[in-house]
């Protein structure tokens, strides 16, 4: 099905899955997301329905990236724009929408749901988002688990969420995003998704930065520049670079800030996964994994992803 005019409203056709991991998911939601951007800014109708009828599949990341972006339009272009949407035909994908609370953002009635008590994967999630660097979002979800997570893990998790909301709010967003937009926020923010279900903890983070691709020069200019005269950089390499300087950014173990932190805690439980997604680049480190695998993807996401998940038993470090 193909974008369209219905009267005055400007319809897009939303992707059959958000995802960001494949390469073909991951470049029609980005192709979807850029004429969100251009329609939402440039559009004579004042109307905007997003199509999503033949949507089948909603993956963590590449429905915080759909919502991050949703909001950061509402709130930062803030014209007269009004958003509907069409409601997926698939039943648990309808869900979905209710659960993330879509209808809020497009400022229309709650929809009436269908099977709710049905997918308990969904009724889990819990959205979150900020400006500041503030815990507090996340803290019921984890501290539920506490007798289920050591407590140098609890710890790491929270630092690691702690460093990731203060560089978002204090560096992230210190260029204008090259989204076409030219437009530069007033206020720097996070958004999260977390769930704590079937014995695993997962947590989802989003900026929509710069990424780190672009911060690390700025951050950190001699290692940039060393990386430079070794020829050609790309975005998964930065990733990497960022989170080695900031694991060793201390010699005391543990004591790693930042995406370092995290990875650092969750590969010496060997208890969970992550994976980092900034702009092209991806870096991942699954559980057991003796060595990270990076790589750069197709499309840019224009912002940062953490996504992580950790195995909750009764076993300390």
């Amino acid at each position: 099905m193909l974008d369209s005019n219905k009267g005055t409203s400007k319809v897009i056709v939303a992707p059959k899955i958000f995802d960001i991991n494949k390469n073909e998911n991951r470049g029609n939601l980005t192709i979807f997301l850029g004429k969100l951007r251009k329609y939402f800014t440039h559009n004579g109708s004042h109307e905007i329905t997003i199509d999503f009828t033949q949507t089948e599949k909603f993956i963590a990341a590449g429905t915080l990236l759909f919502y991050s972006e949703l909001a950061y339009l509402k709130q930062f272009i803030n014209n007269e724009t009004r958003l509907r949407y069409i409601p997926p035909k698939n039943p648990k994908a309808f869900e979905v929408l209710i659960q993330i609370e879509l209808y809020k953002l497009c400022g229309i009635r709650k929809p009436k749901s269908k099977n709710a008590n049905k997918y308990d994967d969904v009724l889990n999630w819990k959205v979150a988002c900020g400006n500041v660097v503030n815990n507090e979002q996340c803290a019921p979800t984890i501290e539920a688990y506490e007798g289920q997570l050591a407590e140098p893990l609890i710890d790491g998790i929270f630092k690691g969420l702690a460093e990731a909301m203060t560089n978002t709010v204090h560096h992230a967003y210190a260029e204008i995003r090259e989204d076409g937009l030219n437009h530069k926020p007033s206020k720097n923010n996070w958004w999260m998704f977390s769930q704590a279900r079937d014995g695993e903890l997962t947590v989802v983070f989003c900026d929509l930065g710069i990424g780190i691709p672009r911060s690390l020069p700025k951050k950190h200019p001699s290692i940039f520049h060393k990386m430079l005269s070794l020829g050609k950089i790309s975005d998964h390499q930065c990733i990497a670079s960022s989170v080695e300087l900031n694991a060793t950014s201390t010699k005391m173990p543990g004591r790693g800030k930042g995406l370092g932190n995290i990875i650092e805690i969750a590969s010496k439980n060997k208890a969970g996964g992550v994976i980092i997604y900034s702009n092209k680049g991806m870096y991942r480190l699954g559980p057991d994994a003796t060595e990270p695998f990076s790589r750069d993807l197709k499309n840019s996401i224009l912002g940062t992803i953490i996504c992580w998940n950790v195995t909750l038993s009764k076993v300390g470090l």
